[in-house]
């Protein structure tokens, strides 16, 4: 498993350079880049659970190489979170303004 390649696809799947990571963990952009290319046995765990925590997914998922992780943006998530706790008639409902959003846009 190549964990630094992991960090990087990671970035890339949420949208972000290296530049706006650094600024979101509050490090250096090299830093960023040392983390997705230096030598597996040198990363700490701390830097793999702040992309881990980023991407909204546990440290199981990050070193299972049998699961399928889908990426989802941590807005979509936080969304999908709420509507979870929604009565089937509220959805309903919710779904159908969504979609006159998405359909009167333009």
């Amino acid at each position: 498993m190549e964990i630094s390649k992991k960090l990087e696809d990671i970035r890339l799947a949420l949208g972000y350079t290296q530049e706006q990571l650094a600024e979101i963990f509050d490090v250096s952009q090299p830093t960023v880049y040392r983390a997705e290319n230096e030598d597996d046995d040198n990363i700490k765990i701390g830097k793999i659970k702040m992309y881990c925590k980023l991407a909204g997914i546990t440290l199981t998922d990050f070193f299972c190489s049998n699961c399928i992780v889908i990426n989802i943006r941590p807005d979509i998530r936080e969304l999908a979170d709420v509507a979870s706790k929604l009565t089937p008639a509220q959805v309903k409902s919710i779904t159908s303004f969504i979609n006159d959003m998405v359909n009167n846009s333009g």
